[in-house]
């Protein structure tokens, strides 16, 4: 039996939209893999969101993990930790666009899933529906940058459902 049959399911790339989870709303997300086993590999992942506000004003959330799965079925289990990387654009009038104060919000983003895997299609590709918990851990969340203030690091529970695809593998 090849390494490929023992660790069916784990084509190098996937692609996939998640509602909610690591970066709050919603992402467009490419994952490759890394390292694998028998029973594991080790992917890492990027992600993009981007939410339009108001005329000229955006925020961008990059959600970065690194995620190992679990598993030699079609039902696997997933770990990760990675970072949600928030920018807030603001126009400054007359002045073009500068980040806001403060400009860049890195949260922590643990992982915990399952992701289910169909049947391969006859090009080598699976479709991958995954479940997470997704917990924003955030240091001066509910700061006032006005008095200096601090908080403790908040903890915002988060969860998500995602869909896509895995390819790159052999037929």
């Amino acid at each position: 039996m090849s390494l490929q049959d023992k660790n069916r399911n784990t084509n190098p790339h996937a692609f996939y939209i998640e509602l909610g989870g690591s970066a709050v709303i919603y992402s467009a997300n490419y994952e490759r893999l890394l390292v694998k086993t028998n029973n594991t590999a080790l992917f890492a992942r990027v992600g993009l969101q981007y939410i339009p506000l108001k005329r000229a004003q955006s925020v961008i959330h990059i959600p970065l993990a690194a995620n190992w799965i679990l598993g030699q079925k079609r039902i696997k289990a997933e770990i990760g930790m990675g970072a949600l990387f928030r920018i807030d654009f603001n126009p400054i009038a007359g002045d073009g666009f500068y980040l806001t104060t403060p400009p860049t919000r890195i949260f922590l983003t643990p992982v915990l899933g399952l992701r289910y895997f169909s049947k391969r299609n006859e090009y080598g590709e699976y479709f991958m529906l995954r479940l997470s918990l997704t917990p924003l851990i955030g240091m001066n969340v509910f700061a006032n940058p006005a008095d200096n203030s601090s908080s403790l690091p908040a903890i915002l529970p988060f969860a998500g459902i995602s869909i896509g695809k895995t390819w790159g593998g052999r037929r």
